[in-house]
């Protein structure tokens, strides 16, 4: 039928067959559903069915961030992972929909099931970075994410247009699997079904309470089994927890919350991983030597010294 031809994703079509169900059992007034909607099939063929390698990993998470083209899609991309969210709800997001708290942004989404608010933690360096680029900024009630080129220039984009940072990202990152924005949401439950609450997964990813859309993701993660068999041969502790690859960089100096993938802090321009640290160390011998060869030359210095006083940085 129309619906099963649809570009649906295989959950779309799956809701819209219960809704149609639940409501003809409820106009016909009855305990079992009637004759005309009786016959509807709402369990899940098994070449839809979503199979781990199918999700895509932190890792190809990290690929993608580092893809992307700009800081725009950066956090898009980011965002849309860690919040979870549907592409309509962080698509249809306004700038006053993100706040700033010391550490982490709070998400203002809009969705199916209501209003609800999103702490994110991982992307808050990047919507800091794309907030403070954003041209319409000071504009509360402007899109989030606005086209930058000449057509529909700063005007909301569309979500084709939306879809296709994460295709091209895919492209330049060299993942094989199909990048969607389903796949996203998918891919953020699973990660997080063995450790969140029911209640909490409904909460954040918009589904009614009572939903039994929690129960498929701690399936489809089997986390609970794996911890447990692991707990038995002693090769996994209680509580023992895998710590997220994409996690924020706090600098030591200033505290300044910086991507998982910077390499200096933002703020004070530390250097926030060893190969940073020894690169800014040789830099810095390099500038030493130029300046010491510099120093001997008595041109150079009566330039210098000229210059100095030209400013009022000497007497």
């Amino acid at each position: 039928n129309r619906l099963e031809r649809s570009d649906y994703s295989a959950w779309t079509k799956h809701d819209y067959k219960v809704v149609l169900k639940r409501f003809y059992r409820w106009l016909s007034g009855g305990e079992e559903y009637p004759p005309e909607v009786r016959w509807i099939k709402t369990t899940f063929k098994s070449k839809d069915a979503i199979l781990p390698e199918d999700l895509v990993t932190e890792g190809e998470m990290m690929r993608l961030v580092e893809a992307a083209d700009s800081l725009r899609d950066k956090a898009f991309i980011m965002a849309l992972y860690e919040s979870g969210a549907r592409i309509g709800e962080l698509g249809s997001m306004r700038v006053g929909d993100v706040s700033f708290q010391e550490g982490y942004a709070t998400l203002m989404l809009r969705g199916k099931t209501g209003s609800r608010r999103v702490v994110v933690v991982a992307a808050m360096p990047y919507l800091q970075a794309w907030m403070q680029n954003h041209h319409l900024r000071a504009e509360p009630e402007a899109p989030l994410w606005i086209n930058m080129g000449t057509v529909n220039r700063y005007q909301a984009m569309s979500y084709p247009a939306l879809a296709k940072v994460l295709k091209v990202a895919a492209g330049k990152a060299g993942l094989e699997k199909r990048v969607t924005p389903h796949k996203l949401r998918h891919s953020r439950a699973t990660f997080l079904a063995s450790k969140l609450t029911e209640a909490q997964m409904n909460q954040l990813f918009g589904w009614r309470q009572g939903s039994d859309m929690p129960s498929i993701y701690v399936h489809l993660s089997g986390r609970d089994i794996d911890d447990a068999l692991l707990g038995v041969y002693g090769l996994k502790k209680a509580g023992e927890g895998e710590r997220p690859k994409i996690t924020p960089r706090i600098c030591p100096r200033c505290s300044t919350t910086n991507g998982y993938d910077a390499r200096f802090c933002s703020r004070c321009g530390l250097a926030l991983d060893v190969k940073a640290a020894f690169e800014m160390d040789e830099a810095r011998g390099r500038a030493d030597g130029v300046m010491d060869v510099l120093m001997r030359d008595e041109e150079f210095r009566s330039l210098l010294a000229r210059k100095l006083r030209e400013h009022g940085l000497a007497t």
